[in-house]
């Protein structure tokens, strides 16, 4: 739902970090791993300068975490019930709202409890 709705709203600032990390990748970023800024400068040479864009790859590694999460649950032996309340926990806890609003140049909204 919130891949839908990203377009309307323009870019955060850690994205214009990514972004700009990206346009210089190193191995020496304290605050991130390298991957993250490589995908940000991946999605903007593929996609162009577009916010739905940037946050595509985001919203698509939610997703499968959703899904994984389900099929977890099924392989522990889960009925249909168990694997809905899984699945439907990673959706709305703390692990994809924190993803948008727990970044390293914004310390001051990671401590626990504001996630």
């Amino acid at each position: 739902m919130l891949a839908a709705v990203s377009g309307r709203y323009g870019y955060d600032r850690d994205e214009f970090y990514y972004l700009a990390s990206g346009r210089h990748p190193a191995f020496g970023y304290l605050d991130q791993p390298p991957l993250t800024p490589l995908v940000a400068r991946a999605e903007y040479e593929l996609f162009g300068d577009s916010v739905l864009a940037l946050r595509l790859a985001p919203s698509l590694a939610t997703g499968l975490t959703v899904l994984v999460t389900a099929l977890i649950a099924k392989e522990l032996g889960g009925g249909l019930g168990a694997r809905a309340l899984a699945a439907g926990a990673v959706a709305v806890g703390a692990f994809p709202i924190g993803t948008g609003t727990c970044s390293p140049p914004a310390p001051s909204t990671c401590w626990p409890g504001r996630c």
